[in-house]
């Protein structure tokens, strides 16, 4: 069996397969984690002093977001019609092979703020950080919200969980609880919106 194709709703007669959308995923991506770097900078944010040390190496924590960002794409792409029922595990698994080589493809375009291609190392953890994303936007936005206002205030996601343990290892920086609560929700609203956008615009076709 073949791997979902995709449409614009607004222009369904044009068709794409996985390849092309995981190629653009990386893409459309890097434009939004121009931009997650531009909300770090703004209070209460910039005052961290863990987001502050992200902010001054932009290339690498950009390289996060590119992942945090694909990886929301995929999840429209193939997790949540997976996990709806929609495709079949065959269909799911051949999709998601079609966005890794399209995915791949485009990293190999990705260079140093050097003008140099991307490392193999950079690249390997870029893919896994995809991979280890997708898994997380997944269980995040299919699991039940929590009850009350103070489980609400309390919890993160998996995805800021991720994204503050790689905050961590790269930065030896003290990250508070209270400060990564604030951190989840802009990752979190930034998560929800761009999946509300890809899944008003994408018609799939499995």
């Amino acid at each position: 069996m073949a791997s979902c194709r995709y449409a614009l709703k607004s222009n369904p007669a044009k068709t794409v397969d996985a390849k092309y959308l995981g190629y653009w995923s990386v893409k459309w991506s890097s434009d939004q984690a121009s931009a997650a770097l531009q909300a770090f900078q703004m209070p209460p944010l910039a005052h961290y002093p863990i987001i502050r040390e992200a902010l001054r190496q932009p290339f690498h924590t950009s390289l996060v977001l590119i992942a945090l960002h694909g990886a929301t794409y995929w999840a429209v792409a193939a997790g949540f019609p997976a996990m709806a029922g929609r495709i079949d595990a065959e269909t799911y698994a051949r999709t998601l092979d079609d966005l890794r080589r399209g995915r791949d493809d485009c990293l190999t375009e990705l260079s140093t703020p050097a003008n140099e291609p991307l490392p193999k190392a950079t690249t390997q953890q870029v893919s896994s950080l995809f991979e280890r994303f997708l898994g997380d936007i997944l269980s995040d936005l299919s699991a039940p919200s929590p009850q009350g206002a103070d489980a609400a205030d309390a919890r993160i996601s998996r995805a800021t969980a991720t994204f503050v343990a790689i905050l961590q290892a790269n930065f030896k920086v003290d990250f508070p609880p209270a400060q990564q609560v604030v951190f989840g929700r802009l990752i979190d609203a930034a998560v929800r919106r761009l999946a509300a956008t890809a899944q008003d615009a994408l018609q799939i076709q499995a």
